[in-house]
Parts: structure tokens; sequence; C-alpha cells
């Protein structure tokens, strides 16, 4: 099957919400604010009460409730409220994945790439670091439309990686392209901007990514590369490839990341991942 074939074909695969998909126009616009950040959320009651609530979560630390979106937004930041908003929706994607493969260990692989891209980010351009989290929870989103879409090719290539092929080997010898190839194009058609576009497409190219117009995406693309290595390397979920590959000194410095500091960074990872599984309940009404 060709990937523009499968692209057409996802259109039963669950979606980010109707709220998720008009926050990622008014970002791509630019036009967002805390005011319609809060009101395009208070459109969906459900979403609303979950956010609130993940708002409110230990891991937040907030010395008084909040009870409105709007409160959530003044308090918590808009690119805080953002990307709780979008990581809700994306995980509403992951649960409702076929069961041909772990899908509750690629979430928590997807999580613990998120947290790791943030850290990193908060290094070397702390503005971006809500942005690199999102980019690393949905950075493996096309595996679920191949496995939604090609079970049984799923089931073959999963079996060739546990012989020794390499993820992109096996593949590109089942499927013929990569999960981040569908997965940029998944992001696309779910209005993400560009940059988010960018960073899943290269998160398994070589690093240091090659330049882009846009140093934002270059930024976010090196981060959810190095963050995906570091989640592995952590044993955060379960990635469909058990293969680690070694971060490198040049990948790190360009994160400002050093002998001095990364033992506190990957402790900081440690402990974020860790609160967030213990304080986060998606699952939860």
């Amino acid at each position: 099957m060709e990937a523009n074939e499968l692209i057409k074909k996802i259109k039963d695969l669950p979606t980010i919400s109707t709220v998720a998909m008009h926050i990622n126009e008014e970002v791509k616009k630019e036009s967002l604010t805390a005011k319609s950040l809060a009101l395009l959320i208070n459109q969906d009651p459900s979403l609303t009460a979950k956010l609130l609530k993940l708002s409110n979560s230990a891991y937040y630390g907030l010395m008084k409730q909040v009870t409105t979106m709007e409160k959530a937004v003044t308090v918590l930041g808009l690119d805080t409220i953002q990307s709780l908003a979008l990581t809700v929706s994306v995980y509403k994607v992951f649960k409702s994945g076929p069961q041909s493969f772990d899908f509750s260990g690629l979430w928590l692989h997807s999580l613990g790439c998120g947290v790791a891209a943030k850290n990193l980010v908060l290094a070397a351009a702390p503005s971006l670091a809500e942005q690199a989290f999102v980019c690393g929870i949905i950075h493996d989103v096309g595996k679920i439309a191949i496995a939604d879409q090609l079970p049984e090719e799923m089931a073959a290539m999963l079996a060739m990686i546990n012989t020794g092929m390499s993820q992109q080997e096996a593949e590109a010898e089942i499927f013929g392209f990569s999960h981040q190839k569908i997965g940029g194009r998944i992001a696309a058609m779910w209005n993400f901007p560009d940059n988010y576009v960018f960073a899943i497409k290269s998160h398994h190219n070589d690093f240091p990514l090659k330049d882009q117009d846009d140093h934002d995406a270059t930024i976010l693309g090196q981060a959810v590369l190095v963050g995906n290595k570091i989640a592995k390397g952590l044993a955060f979920g379960k990635s469909t490839d058990p293969g680690k590959e070694k971060v490198t000194r040049e990948e790190l410095e360009f994160f400002a990341v050093s002998g001095t500091n990364l033992a506190g960074i990957v402790q900081k990872i440690k402990d974020d991942y860790q609160q967030l599984v213990d304080n986060w309940q998606l699952d939860a009404d």
C-alpha cells in the first residue's frame, strides 16, 4: 500500500477533538489568546472538567483550587493549558487504537519522550518547552494509523524487529514508508503547526537536523529526536522498537547539557515523568 493510499484510508481513525483542531488553527494564525483559549475549551464540558481536574492535580501544586477555565489559564499560563488540552485529546486517540500491540506502553513512551524533550528545551529555548512536550506526545502517532489500517503488516514488521532488524529497515521492507512520514501527514491533517509536523517527520533522522527557515522547527525537531532516545534509554513505557541509541555529546551540547548539569537534568526528567504518571488520571471522568 502506498503512503498516500494509507492516508486516504485513515478517515476512520479516531481523531483529536474539534476543540483541539480549533486550537491548532488559532495557533497557526498566531491569534490564540488566553481569553480565546478559555472560550474554545469551554465549548466542550467534558474537556473543561478534565482540564480543571488536571490543573488542580498535585503535579502543579497550586495553593488554591481553580474552578474556571479562565482562572486556570491565568494561573498556569496559556502554553500549559494549550498543552494540556492537546495532550488529553491525543490520549483519546491512543486509548481507542487497535489492540495489535501495546498502546498503553506506546503512550507511556510518548509521554516520556515529551517530558524529555521539554526538559531539554527548557535550557536552550524555554518559550518552546510546552511545544516540545506536545511534539514528543504525538511523535509516534503514525504507528497508530498503520496498526489500525494494516494490522497484519504491522505484526509482520514487529516480528522482523524482534529478529534483530532495525525498525527503519523493517518498515521499508513491509510498508515501503516510515511511521514518521505517516505521522507527519496526520499531524498536518489535524492542523498542527508546520514546526510540529517537521519534528514528527524527522525524529529518526541523523543529528544535527538540517536547519529550517523557522529556527523553532529545528529546535523542536532535535528535541524530539534526542528526547526519543532518552525515553528509550530510561525505559519509559514501551516503544515498538526495542533498539536503544546512545545520546551523543554533540546532541546534549546543543541543549546546553554538559557533565556539570547532566545528572540533574536526567533526574528532573525521571521525576517529572513519574509525577505525571502518578497524578494524571487521564482515564478518569
